[in-house]
Formats: C-alpha cells, structure tokens, sequence
C-alpha cells in the first residue's frame, strides 16, 4: 500500500482521474503475471518498482468505458427497485450492492439488481392477479447472490429482524408461492407487533426519563422471546 500510495502521488490529475473509483487488486510479483492491467472490471497491478509505469500504461479509455456502465448500471437499479416494492407489495427492496457493489463472491452487482427487477416485472400479471385482495406486507426483502441459501430466507431470529433474504435467481414463481403463503403472513403480522411494541417502549422510556429527570434512559436487555408485551 505504502508503494502504490507513493505512485499514485507522482501520477498526473489526468491520469488519477481515470482511475478514481476503480477497484485495484495488488499482487505480488510471484503470484501475477504482468499483462493486461484491466481485466473484467478490476485493474491489476504488480507490487514492484515498476507500479507508477503500470500505472501510466493502464487503458484509460477503457477504464471510461466501464466506469459509464457501471453508473448506468447504478441508475437503473434506483429507477426499477421502487416499481418492484410496489409490485411485490412490501415495504422496501434492497440489494446487497448498496453495501458493496463490486459484485463479487457473495455480493451481487448492481446488474445483477437490474436484471433481478427486469424478472420480477415481467410477471407483473402474476403478483397482481394473487394480490388483488393482499393487504402490503411489513418486511423488507433484501435480494443477494449467495446461492449456497435458499431461495428465500427467513432470519433465524425473529424477534428484531424486519428482513427476508432473497436470491437473485429466484424464480418468480417461487417467491411469488412463499408471499401467498401463511408463513409469509405470520411474518409480517410479528413485525407489526415488533413495532407496537417498540412504540409502546419508547413511551414508557420517555416517562421513566422524565421521572428521574435523566439525560438518557435505554434498555440493555433481550426483549422476551415470545414478543410478548413488555410491560405488564
């Protein structure tokens, strides 16, 4: 890091502006062969003394090119993911490209969000027919790319949780089957319940602060593992 920190300050503007915001994989000099520095959407450097000419030599064009796809990309994600919150009728979609967008291992990239909502709205027909009496549901559907879960993917711990997991090659059909099922209802109906009681918590907090005429009151401990009311 201390090299490729001392090459990039001797880089002119032009050229550390066609890098900005580019994903940079450092090798070392035995486990790389030195190429083509931008390879898929990575550019790859060799840890040497060489760094600030591999730097220079890197194809800015190129690096434009991709770095236009991937705020097209971006673009179109925000501009589809509301139309499938409305269309699946919950509270809102996310995709884990929000944390990191690079789209690799178990992170899935901004297309990938793309062509996931391009899925969904093409069976428009479906959800609307199935949903025509379904009151919206209360959770967040979080849409990944670790295929080693399940299609769909409830919290092991319901009691805070207000998120299903959702793959990116999940058919619609089959989470379309699991939002009309009574699982899917039981699930939504706690996280209402969460909520109330979470309302009805920061009232009596408030009342205890007042009372003891403190700067801040909070609760440490586990809520019940029944959801049961918090206050008797």
């Amino acid at each position: 890091l201390k090299l490729l920190s001392s090459a990039l300050e001797r880089l002119d503007s032009e050229v550390l502006q066609s890098i900005a915001n580019q994903r940079i994989v450092l090798h070392r000099e035995r486990t790389f062969r030195e190429g083509n520095a931008v390879q898929g959407r990575d550019v790859h450097l060799v840890v040497n003394r060489t760094l600030k000419s591999q730097l220079r030599k890197i194809d800015r064009h190129l690096l434009g090119t991709l770095s236009k796809l991937d705020q097209y990309w971006f673009k179109r994600a925000e501009q589809l993911l509301p139309n499938v919150v409305s269309l699946l009728q919950v509270r809102s979609v996310m995709g884990d490209f929000v944390y990191s967008g690079d789209g690799r291992g178990n992170t899935m990239s901004a297309e990938d969000a793309v062509l996931w909502c391009g899925k969904m709205l093409r069976s428009r027909d479906a959800f609307d027919l199935a949903f025509e009496n379904v009151v919206d549901f209360n959770f967040t559907i979080l849409v990944h790319s670790d295929f080693d879960s399940p299609y769909v993917d409830i919290p092991a711990s319901m009691a805070t949780s207000t998120m299903i997991s959702v793959r990116s090659d999940c058919p619609p059909g089959v989470l379309l089957a699991w939002l009309c099922s009574e699982e899917a209802r039981s699930f939504s109906d706690k996280i209402k319940l969460i909520e109330n009681h979470k309302i009805l918590e920061m009232k009596h907090l408030a009342k205890v602060k007042k009372s003891l005429k403190a700067r801040q009151v909070i609760r440490v401990c586990s809520p019940p593992e029944g959801m049961g009311p918090f206050f008797d």
